[in-house]
């Protein structure tokens, strides 16, 4: 963690100071207005993220696809999904059994990878593309051999 913390601060030291005249205003990034968008925020956590194979993240955000499913898969690379572990996290209680099977408690890894109806379509999906390297304890690296 402290090595992200450090590679963001010499990313940010790094960073082209623009000078205006006229009052103070709160600025971010390189473009001309100021702002702060996803085409920058993506930018920034290929630099820092160098445990994800850069090439799969940054194919996935040059892909024409829905930005829905581009989105999903972000929350998905930082296990950010609503599932009802991360909520909890929240302080919001709830049924925490996954509402399809109801056998496991339902999170991230269970319902994209373990439950039995992604499991089913997990297999066909495996059988369709040709693909032998799925990872059955985490749906990030598979997406990441999947490329």
């Amino acid at each position: 963690m402290k090595e992200k913390i450090e590679a963001l601060l010499k990313m940010l030291e790094q960073r082209k100071i623009l000078v205006i005249e006229g009052h103070d205003q709160l600025r971010w990034g390189n473009n001309n207005e100021g702002t702060f968008n996803l085409k920058e925020e993506k930018r920034i956590l290929l630099e820092l993220d160098s445990n994800v194979p850069g090439r799969v993240w940054q194919n996935l955000w040059r892909h024409q696809g829905w930005m829905k499913i581009k989105l999903f898969m972000r929350l998905v690379h930082h296990k950010k999904i609503l599932a009802w572990d991360n909520i909890q996290k929240r302080g919001i209680l709830g049924p925490s059994r996954c509402q399809r099977c109801e056998a496991q408690e339902e999170t991230m890894e269970h319902l994209l990878n373990n439950c039995i109806f992604t499991f089913r379509l997990w297999d066909t999906f495996t059988t369709i593309f040709q693909q032998i390297d799925r990872d059955k304890g985490s749906i990030v690296n598979t997406l990441n051999n999947w490329r």
